[in-house]
């Protein structure tokens, strides 16, 4: 149960209201390798069936409707009959962590997963896993807001090296002027 626990919750999210991550409680699933056939089958039909649930419960959360008959699916999968001991480790991450998953239902505007966040981390961890990090702290300040401008280029679809030659012929493009007309555009569709 180490592995679920590690990842249900990555502590950089784990900051005001928050619910459990699906993504990360199924991963589990994923990485099991089937001894036999009908371990592989369990394995998919598992799969299945809480992805399925997810939708469900993500409809609930929209809908504010049908959330008596998601803790119901909910329960059932809990109380799926497994072989695998790694299935059944799942199923009871599910059970343990019940009230988190379906946090959703009463707070619509949680997310249901963390992946998007930690998209937005993952090219800074990398970068860091290559290069070992910084020496001084100088340059771990300098390495984040470069790679902090790089983030915000690629969400307002501004390419990072015409920024970076713009500013260093002292002609900088206003990014923020550029978010901020970005964020009011998608708030108020034509």
């Amino acid at each position: 149960m180490g592995f679920i626990q590690e990842t249900l919750k990555a502590g950089q999210f784990a900051i005001l209201n928050h619910a459990d991550c699906w993504v990360h409680i199924e991963r589990p699933l994923r990485k099991l390798i089937a001894s036999t056939p009908k371990i592989a089958q369990e394995i998919r039909q598992v799969r299945e069936a809480i992805w399925i649930l997810y939708e469900q419960v993500k409809e609930a959360s929209l809908s504010q409707q049908g959330k008596v008959e998601v803790h119901a699916a909910y329960d059932a999968l809990l109380e799926k009959e497994v072989v695998s001991p790694g299935v059944r480790e799942v199923l009871d991450a599910f059970r343990d962590h019940r009230d988190g998953l379906l946090k959703a239902l009463d707070h619509p505007w949680l997310p249901l997963h963390n992946n998007d966040s930690e998209g937005n981390i993952r090219g800074m961890v990398k970068f860091r896993n290559v290069s070992g990090g910084t020496s001084s702290e100088e340059g771990r300040v300098f390495r984040d807001g470069l790679m902090t401008l790089k983030q915000t280029c690629y969400r307002i679809g501004q390419n990072f090296w015409d920024f970076l030659k713009t500013w260093f012929r002292r002609e900088p493009i206003d990014l923020a002027a550029r978010v901020c007309k970005r964020y009011q555009a998608a708030a108020n569709p034509p």
